[in-house]
């Protein structure tokens, strides 16, 4: 139950960045508080900046890092770093995601185009 709302707290996120508005000194906007959610939550935690970048599209290598936390892998993720670092034979897998796409790897949760290639963006 908690997982579907999350997955669906994240779809409602990432889908009404593209639709909302800006208002000043309005209500907090469903994007504003789903967007919220997550940072509360620890699904998101932004860039080097602490923004989300809600407007800007997801690759293939940050939805490791969202499905990761989504399933609340990170504790275990962290406890055998080298096992999910092997789970990651990509070559375009950038050095900062190798974990998160070798655990996800490992549960089956992505693949790639082939052996090699895992894929940049979603389309």
């Amino acid at each position: 139950m908690r997982k579907k709302f999350l997955s669906m707290a994240l779809a409602c996120a990432l889908s009404l960045s593209m639709a909302v508005p800006a208002v000043a000194a309005a209500p907090p906007s469903e994007l504003e508080m789903a967007a919220a959610y997550v940072r509360e939550q620890g699904i998101m935690t932004g860039d080097q900046n602490g923004n989300l970048n809600l407007d800007a599209g997801l690759n293939r290598a940050e939805l490791a890092v969202l499905l990761t936390r989504l399933r609340n892998g990170t504790e275990e993720l962290f406890a055998n770093t080298g096992y999910y670092e092997q789970g990651c034979k990509f070559t375009d897998v950038p050095a900062w995601a190798k974990l998160f796409v070798g655990y996800c790897v490992r549960n089956n949760l992505v693949a790639g185009y082939d052996t090699l290639r895992y894929g940049r963006q979603i389309r």
